[in-house]
């Protein structure tokens, strides 16, 4: 377990900066314009800003998660897992163990934070204003997927009572919704304990994926 758990983490830190490079070239190869987040040109200075991000994102992950009930061992390992969206889980029932919408949540947000681009987390630690993600096409279109399809799984599940209450099945939808976006692949419920239709939006996400620029491990 600690094995597979420090392989997550340091992949996701492996494939954060190289993936800029190979951006990089590919920008210049089809001569479009440069971005507003385009790196700084020394390598060495953007690898540590890179390193710090994936760093603070582990920390703050594991920190509230361990708020949220898990103890020392699980948050810490479950943060490599969802920042590094490799979704290992120390469980057979995945994240479902915790029986905890907060928990959900948790990792909910943070497998979104990790799935956009990591250029736009750069810009914002460079001293740009959070506007800079709202600037973004690639952040709009990711974001908006997968709203737009939390809010069609929530009314496809609470139309069948798939879930006792309104806020548990809000909750389900938009664990698993992103978790098939950023195909971490994490669990609480049997993916066929949803509707057919449900299951199909899950297929989509899968081709939706992440945005480029982040570092998603297998």
């Amino acid at each position: 377990m600690v094995w597979r758990y420090g392989d997550h983490r340091a992949g996701g830190c492996d494939t954060a900066y190289p993936r800029r490079g190979w951006d990089a070239a590919l920008s210049r190869r089809n001569a479009r314009p440069l971005k507003d987040n385009k790196m700084r040109p020394r390598i060495a200075e953007t690898a540590k800003t890179l390193w710090l991000i994936y760093v603070l994102l582990t920390v703050a992950c594991a920190l509230a998660l361990w708020f949220a009930g898990m103890d020392a061992f699980d948050a810490i390992g479950h943060s490599f897992a969802t920042i590094a969206i490799g979704g290992f889980s120390t469980h057979d029932a995945s994240i479902g163990y915790f029986d905890s919408p907060t928990i959900n949540t948790i990792i909910a947000i943070f497998l979104l934070i990790s799935g956009c681009n990591y250029g736009l987390h750069f810009s914002l630690l460079s001293g740009r204003s959070l506007k800079v993600y709202w600037r973004d096409p690639e952040f709009r279109m990711f974001i908006g997927v997968q709203f737009s399809l939390v809010v069609i799984c929530t009314l496809v599940l609470w139309f069948h009572n798939v879930y006792s209450s309104a806020l548990m099945t809000i909750n389900q939808a938009f664990f698993q919704v992103v978790s098939m976006a950023t195909t971490a692949g994490f669990t609480t419920d049997s993916i066929a304990a949803g509707r057919s239709f449900c299951r199909y939006c899950f297929y989509v996400q899968l081709l939706s994926a992440v945005a480029p620029g982040q570092r998603a491990v297998a």
